[in-house]
């Protein structure tokens, strides 16, 4: 448990090169009635008694999406995010993996694999503003990511905002 009552979840940016572009996956949550189910995501989840949080994110992407941790080379983390709706504090990493990875969704957890090339990332019109109905059944106007026919909102299009406020920076 972190020190503000949140529950910590460690996420991960897993960049590869897939069909000859440099991207990273994003999952497609299973329908459940947990707060973020059917929403798309980055593979991640709970930490456990006793694990780092770099363990938690890259268990977890191994359990999601079958990314062996042995082909993922940590560079750094983004901003620990707290997401009220869900009370968790979510920590985002950063890892570089092999190239020749083959990703399988876990159907208990996992819908779908998306890839989002870094270039639609650093789009400028891939950032919209739309309605979402929230977990608590409000509707919001909040700022989206569209990849195809997803809408990527909420805490995963904030991680994604700094990872694109990042890169760009590196020019």
């Amino acid at each position: 448990m972190s020190t503000n009552g949140y529950q910590d979840a460690a996420v991960l940016i897993a960049l590869h090169r897939c069909d000859g572009e440099f991207g990273f996956p994003l999952i497609v949550r299973a329908e459940s009635e947990y707060a973020h189910g059917g929403q798309v995501g980055l593979p991640g989840g709970r930490l456990e008694p006793g694990e780092s949080l770099e363990n938690c994110a890259l268990r977890e992407s191994e359990e999601e999406i079958a990314l062996p941790r042995a082909k993922v080379k940590l560079l750094g983390q983004l901003t620990s995010l707290p997401v009220p709706v869900s009370e968790h504090l979510i920590h985002t990493f950063v890892g570089l993996t092999e190239d020749d990875i083959h990703l399988q969704p876990d159907s208990r957890e996992v819908k779908a694999i998306l890839f989002m090339p870094v270039k639609k990332l650093l789009s400028r019109d891939t950032i919209h503003t739309g309605e979402f109905a929230t977990p608590r059944g409000t509707l919001a106007d909040v700022p989206y990511f569209e990849l195809n026919e997803h809408h990527i909102w909420g805490a995963t299009a904030m991680i994604l905002s700094e990872l694109k406020a990042l890169l760009l920076d590196l020019g």
